[in-house]
């Protein structure tokens, strides 16, 4: 036998111990008193229910998850990826920019954006949009005001301009997903 399959079969052999070794670790441990066991049983031997951690997640698994609260970076998140695909688009592109920024609005703000065709032409011209900030500066239970920083590029043949703009962004909550509502270049 070579040095080089001695090497492999004892690397082999001894990972296969490390392994077999943590998984018999991980499954036979006790339960501790940390793991909710304990006061489960406590609480159903007296006839009382068991008193509900904090921390504890009820999950339906045979529905949806249950509806959490508003989050303010998916609610940024949500505003970023708009904006982004919203004001990045070509000349050149059929208006495909369109189609992905509706599938993130209310449907008043997709019939807007529909009019928001860009004129196809030979010469090109582009624009690409970086958001370099999101903040949410309003959060209620169903609205939300997100004011955004971003960078705007536009490239018209071989020149290319950079600003920075500021925008604001109003969602609100329709059904269990966050859409766009409204969006404004602030000036």
């Amino acid at each position: 036998m070579s040095k080089r399959k001695k090497i492999f079969l004892i690397t082999g052999i001894g990972a296969g111990l490390i392994l077999a070794l943590s998984l018999f670790l991980l499954f036979s441990r006790e339960p501790g008193p940390d793991d909710g066991i304990g006061d489960q049983a406590a609480g159903s031997s007296s006839g009382e229910p068991a008193e509900e951690r904090p921390t504890e997640r009820r999950i339906d698994l045979f529905g949806q998850a249950p509806a959490r609260a508003p989050n303010s970076a998916l609610i940024t998140q949500i505003a970023t990826i708009f904006i982004e695909r919203f004001q990045s688009y070509s000349n050149q592109n059929n208006n495909s920019h369109l189609k992905d920024a509706a599938a993130l609005a209310t449907e008043r703000m997709a019939d807007w954006i529909k009019t928001q065709t860009v004129e196809q032409a030979s010469v090109y011209r582009g624009v690409t949009t970086r958001v370099y900030t999101a903040k949410v500066e309003e959060l209620l239970a169903a609205r939300a005001v997100v004011a955004v920083g971003a960078q705007v590029t536009t490239i018209v043949r071989d020149s290319r301009v950079s600003e920075f703009k500021t925008a604001t962004v109003e969602l609100v909550l329709a059904g269990a997903e966050w859409k766009v509502d409204r969006f404004v270049w602030n000036e």
